[in-house]
């Protein structure tokens, strides 16, 4: 199901701040201009109603502020520059450049906050999905890392801690590409002790691709990048264009039809059931 709502101001105005440290030879201006943000598909639309997705645009100068959630969170970057800030503000915290074609993935709690350092609005769409527990009984501010530390899809029984993966997608020495037959290529979204998240993978279906039937064990959500065509679920074709969203639930048999003149690229995650 697609649902399109109008657009969200979280804070609007502008508060002069401390001028950031240099980045890159620029200097980075901390002023407090808010992101922006477009939801796409609320958690009341979702199939298991336990995925939101949303599209964040952050302008200029501006940043998404130091916070942790109560949801897991998949950022991919569609467009702009910027800089990932982690457990603590810019530039105190573990620091990241981000760039297009770059996911992060964040547990429940986790602090992190973003930075627009470029000339053009940094934009990206955000998966978020409720049900996951962030750590308790921990100093704040204190990261808890759990005996238990790989990237990878959720296990039976995921250790509960603080944790985080960046991909740099179409990077092939660290994140190599899957393809099946000649019209499919599939790249990994990488996840740290996922909890709800069992699986995110970016798609590049080519002209006429069409994928192969599949029955859904569980509940998805995809998140168009590029591209037209039509989902199919159990016999209905719904169409899709760059931004469309789609949700899936169990028991599900569907596919994906690209009927465009250019690859079809989109995202698509998969959530574990509650327990």
């Amino acid at each position: 199901m697609t649902m399109n709502l109008a657009m969200v101001l979280r804070f609007a105005g502008l508060a002069a701040l401390a001028a950031g440290p240099s980045v890159s030879g620029s200097a980075l201006a901390q002023v407090a201009v808010r992101e922006q943000v477009r939801s796409l598909l609320p958690f009341e639309a979702s199939a298991g109603r336990d995925t939101a997705i949303d599209e964040i645009t952050i302008p200029p100068g501006g940043r998404m502020p130091l916070q942790g959630y109560l949801e897991e969170r998949m950022y991919y970057t569609l467009d702009g520059r910027g800089i990932l800030s982690v457990y603590d503000t810019f530039p105190t915290g573990d620091t990241y450049v981000i760039r297009p074609d770059l996911s992060l993935f964040t547990t429940p709690g986790l602090k992190h906050e973003l930075f627009n350092t470029g000339p053009t609005p940094l934009r990206m769409v955000v998966f978020r999905v409720k049900g996951g527990v962030a750590p308790q009984g921990v100093p704040d501010g204190v990261t808890y890392w759990p005996p238990v530390s790989k990237p990878g899809v959720t296990v039976n029984a995921p250790a509960v801690g603080s944790g985080f993966w960046i991909t740099y997608v179409y990077d092939e020495h660290s994140n190599p590409s899957v393809t099946e037959g000649q019209r499919l290529q599939v790249r990994g979204l990488r996840m740290r002790r996922a909890q709800k998240f069992n699986v995110a993978e970016l798609l590049v279906l080519g002209e006429n691709g069409e994928t192969r039937l599949n029955l859904s064990s569980g509940n998805g959500a995809k998140y168009v990048i590029s591209g037209e065509g039509h989902f199919v679920q159990d016999g209905k074709k719904i169409p899709f264009h760059a931004g469309s969203v789609f949700s899936t639930g169990p028991g599900t048999i569907g596919n994906t039809v690209n009927t465009g003149k250019y690859p079809a690229v989109y995202i698509s995650i998969g959530t574990a059931p509650d327990q």
